[in-house]
């Protein structure tokens, strides 16, 4: 039950809160690879640093686990930046799923799809040089489910620990879970979910491995939590959302 990269939304005290609710896992908000490495001030407003590397104290942290995302276009900016992180975070996420003009104008996100091989190329290189695990949240390509499989296929060979497949184009979703991708790989899927019923109902119609959650977890952090559910007779048992705010609020502090 993931919590989505969102651009200046997945903060720490937002993850924090969606944790107390039921996710069980949680991105950063998307990290540009370059402006990490090269600007301390960047990197002061995206990550908060601890002293301790990576021990079973650190695990112990109310925000983990952690997955990191970076966008790049430059596998040698995306191994620096990751470099930078691997202690802190436990696993490293490509983005290759943002559509947004800012990822247009810096040839990231959805557009690395364009350069398929060197995608691929970039998560070998990724995996072969950091000592966490390696994931990539991608989109299903405008040709279809077999291309997309096969990239999906060539991803997983390169390493890729998981893959978090967006889809926004309403296709049948067990048909990329019907063909196996990789032995080891495990998928989940980034789709519109309202409640913990419509998570159950997508877990079992994909088997897919979780389900992640951007617009809709950002409306209502207690999504993954037994409210409006038919478990409770579709009543709302979750707080309101003015004391969601205000704890939002007490966790910022």
């Amino acid at each position: 039950l993931a919590v989505a990269p969102m651009v200046e939304q997945s903060d720490l005290p937002f993850r924090r809160l969606c944790r107390k609710y039921g996710a069980n896992l949680c991105y950063t908000p998307m990290i540009n690879a370059r402006y990490f490495v090269k600007k301390q001030s960047y990197r002061d407003k995206m990550f908060i640093f601890r002293n301790d590397k990576l021990n079973n104290n650190a695990r112990q942290d109310s925000d983990r686990p952690l997955i990191a995302q970076l966008c790049a276009n430059n596998k040698e900016n995306l191994l620096r930046a990751a470099k930078l992180l691997e202690h802190h975070v436990d696993a490293i996420d490509l983005n290759c799923g943002c559509p947004t003009k800012v990822a247009k104008r810096g040839g990231f996100g959805a557009y690395l799809l364009e350069s398929r091989d060197y995608v691929v190329d970039m998560v070998r290189y990724l995996v072969e040089h950091v000592s966490i695990p390696v994931t990539v949240k991608v989109r299903l390509l405008p040709e279809g489910i077999d291309q997309s499989l096969e990239l999906y296929r060539k991803l997983v060979d390169a390493g890729a620990s998981l893959l978090t497949v967006m889809d926004e184009r309403g296709c049948k979703k067990e048909e990329v879970y019907q063909k196996p991708i990789g032995v080891q790989s495990v998928v989940s899927f980034n789709v519109l979910v309202v409640d913990l019923d419509d998570v159950r109902a997508c877990l079992a119609y994909t088997g897919c491995d979780g389900i992640m959650s951007s617009e809709s977890i950002l409306e209502y952090p207690p999504l993954y939590t037994e409210t409006g559910t038919e478990a409770v007779s579709y009543k709302r048992m979750g707080p309101g959302r003015l004391a969601i705010a205000r704890e939002y609020l007490d966790l910022c502090r």
